[in-house]
């Protein structure tokens, strides 16, 4: 009887700790996602600047815009797979 309930507390314990690590993993992928998205809104605002610069001299073309709507888009994507992948973590 002893063995079963020390095979018992020790499963439990196994349970736990994969709970744990768990949670910590979500709450690095959220932080990962903060960051992100916080990196995401200060290249969006940059983009907005240059476009009303470029508005406003009339001299940007599409062409010097490309890299940066480059960027926005692998980090948007990035945003989009980890929201995924928080939205699929389950306990």
């Amino acid at each position: 009887m002893g063995t079963h309930l020390s095979m018992i507390a020790h499963r439990l314990l196994e349970v736990d700790e994969q709970r744990r690590r768990a949670e910590e993993d979500k709450m690095a992928a959220i932080r990962e996602l903060e960051s992100r998205s916080v990196e995401f809104m200060r290249e969006k605002e940059e983009k907005r600047a240059l476009e009303q610069v470029g508005h406003s001299r009339g001299d940007i073309s599409n062409t010097s815009l490309a890299p940066l709507l480059e960027t926005l888009l692998v980090h948007w994507y990035a945003v989009l797979l980890l929201t995924t992948l928080l939205n699929n973590i389950t306990f």
